[in-house]
């Protein structure tokens, strides 16, 4: 669901499309709504016309809780490193399943890099529950369940690394571009959002390097392939598990 001044400012963008038409009196008074929008909501041209294809995506559900563990926030990390996009996380209210609270995430930046990210972190996701499940299944009963808990997810920890170093090839811009593109992604959050906190995540209670070492050799297992071609610049993701 799109905020009220993304709304605002999908409707200025619209505004300044139309005053390039061949049409001088359509044009004149679109030009005039987009000037009297920008000066009622004090919004910079410069914002408008950096951020033309920023946008964000849909709200995705994190967890079914108030609190983030701390590997899905540093998969959430990878995401935004590789994908040039910013996570905004939200926590709403809500009785289903009987949870109290639930998590969620919203991507912004391009509108194909925010399509490529919700796509990556929902498959990374859900492939990442599954292993960790499975780490922490094939040490039942060696350890305690609390003990257990810790290395699994210290094992989680470890698996984002491994997928983020197979992932690096996968980045929409290089160099001087990427750094470009995350000044105009955090122009727009911040005109849409303002000051931001931080959020704050569940910690580890300590580091299990054996675990972590588990992870990461069983995260890049994961080949991660570009795929179809989702726009003339950008590629989406074709995902491939080895067994």
């Amino acid at each position: 669901m799109k905020t009220e001044k993304e709304r605002i400012l999908a409707k200025i963008q619209k505004c300044l499309n139309l005053s390039n038409s061949s049409n001088p009196n359509e044009a004149a008074q679109a030009l005039k709504q987009a000037q009297a929008l920008m000066r009622k909501y004090n919004i910079d041209v410069g914002v408008i016309n950096d951020c033309s294809e920023i946008g964000s995506g849909e709200r995705l559900q994190v967890t079914k809780t108030k609190n983030m563990a701390e590997w899905i926030a540093i998969l959430l990390s990878s995401i935004q490193q590789i994908f040039c996009v910013t996570a905004i996380i939200s926590r709403q209210a809500s009785y289903y399943e009987g949870t109290q609270y639930r998590t969620l995430v919203q991507f912004y930046g391009d509108k194909s890099d925010v399509a490529i990210a919700e796509y990556a972190f929902n498959f990374l996701l859900r492939l990442l529950k599954k292993h960790r499940a499975n780490y922490y299944s094939k040490l039942n009963g060696l350890y305690k369940p609390s003990k257990l808990t810790v290395m699994a997810d210290n094992y989680a920890k470890g698996w984002v690394v491994g997928v983020h170093s197979e992932m690096a090839d996968l980045r929409p811009y290089k160099d001087d571009a990427y750094v470009e593109q995350k000044k105009k992604v955090a122009s727009y959050v911040d005109e849409i959002h303002g000051k931001l906190d931080f959020d704050e995540h569940k910690k580890s209670k300590f580091d299990d390097v054996n675990s972590m070492r588990a992870g990461y050799v069983d995260g890049k297992e994961v080949e991660i392939n570009r795929g179809v071609a989702a726009s003339d610049q950008h590629k989406m993701l074709a995902h491939t598990l080895h067994q």
